[in-house]
């Protein structure tokens, strides 16, 4: 999730604590970032009643502000994340980000900073970034078998036939339902 990707310390605690941090796979999907930020809007404040900000464009206009105020410099020149010593990038990402929790909706569309500061601890080739309009429009077995090449799982062409052809591979469509009762928002 972008939460994850916007964790500096989870990205430096998978690297430390890997084997072989050669290894690790990561799989990003990247949605419009105005539908992202709407799409965890719309779940957090209408559907889960956890965010009060009924207004979507006041609930994003909050939110950039603190981001400005986070840091100004980087906000108004966002080249400058890239010239960043990886330290400083990461407490930018710790602090701006506040970590990667939930209901920071432009920041978690904001994939760059949190990419680049990945890209500090892992290869390039260690990452496969999808677009979420695109695998929409994927089929499933092409998604099973993009994600087998990808993370270097054998996968036996049979049985991803049977599992398509047998519809254990296709999209849910139910709705987001909310949390179970008694559940807790994430924090803010």
């Amino acid at each position: 999730t972008p939460n994850y990707l916007c964790d500096a310390k989870a990205m430096q605690r998978i690297h430390f604590s890997s084997l072989d941090p050669s290894r690790p796979r990561f799989i990003v999907v990247m949605r419009d970032p105005v539908m992202r930020a709407f799409s965890e809007w719309s779940m957090f404040a209408l559907a889960w009643n956890w965010d009060a900000e009924r207004n979507f464009t006041s609930a994003m206009e909050g939110k950039l502000s603190a981001l400005r105020r986070c840091n100004e410099t980087l906000f108004d020149q966002p080249l400058l994340l890239e010239t960043l010593p990886t330290e400083e990038l990461a407490e930018y990402v710790q602090s701006c980000y506040r970590q990667g929790r939930a209901m920071m909706y432009p920041q978690l569309s904001m994939y760059a900073p949190c990419i680049l500061h990945a890209l500090r601890y892992f290869r390039r080739e260690q990452f496969l970034f999808l677009r979420y309009e695109d695998l929409m429009k994927m089929s499933a077995e092409a998604i099973v078998r993009l994600v087998g090449h990808f993370s270097g799982l054998h996968l036996d062409a049979e049985l991803v036939a049977q599992a398509v052809e047998g519809g254990k591979c296709q999209p849910s469509h139910r709705e987001h339902s909310a949390p179970p009762p008694g559940s807790n928002p994430p924090p803010a």
